[in-house]
Order: C-alpha cells, then structure tokens, then sequence
C-alpha cells in the first residue's frame, strides 16, 4: 500500500509493509496480510478453482454445494448476477 519508499522503510523496521504490525519472521507482511494473501492467491489458482468444481465446492467460496446450486453456491451466483446487472446497466 504505498510507495516504495515507505515500503522500504518499514522493511528495514521489521514491520509489516501494508501496515503497522510486526512482520512474521523472514517474511515482509504480518500474520494478517499473509493469510490474506495466501486466500487470494487460492482462490485465483485456476488448478485449485478446478479441483473445487471437481470435488462439488463453490470455486469462489470453496463452501460445499447443495444438489440444486450448479457451480457457484447460492450468495456468489447472486453476487455474480448482480455485478453483471451493474454492468449492463452502468
């Protein structure tokens, strides 16, 4: 979240750089960020959205789904129309 300076300082005082925690050890982002992080970058993995559809889970939510929902569980398949509805009408 910033410049690079600021991303740098706060590097070089053991804190996290999108914030004012302590960084995890050997890493530059905090406990909180770092899940973030992690739960983004699972959820983008097109092996992992995949083996969700596979395995009968929401690739966007990885809850598992009813016998009536097709790929998306009820809440995101209702987000999905919304955005597109937004769109459309934007």
């Amino acid at each position: 979240m910033g410049s690079a300076r600021y991303k740098r300082e706060h590097t070089k005082k053991g804190l996290c750089q999108d914030c004012q925690r302590p960084a995890v050890w050997g890493k530059l982002f905090c406990e909180v960020h770092l899940e973030r992080r992690r739960k983004s970058a699972e959820k983008s993995n097109p092996i992992q959205r995949d083996k969700y559809i596979s395995e009968g889970r929401c690739p966007k939510c990885s809850i598992k789904l009813e016998e009536d929902e097709k790929k998306y569980c009820l809440k995101c398949g209702n987000e999905r129309r919304k955005d597109a509805t937004n769109r459309i009408y934007a």
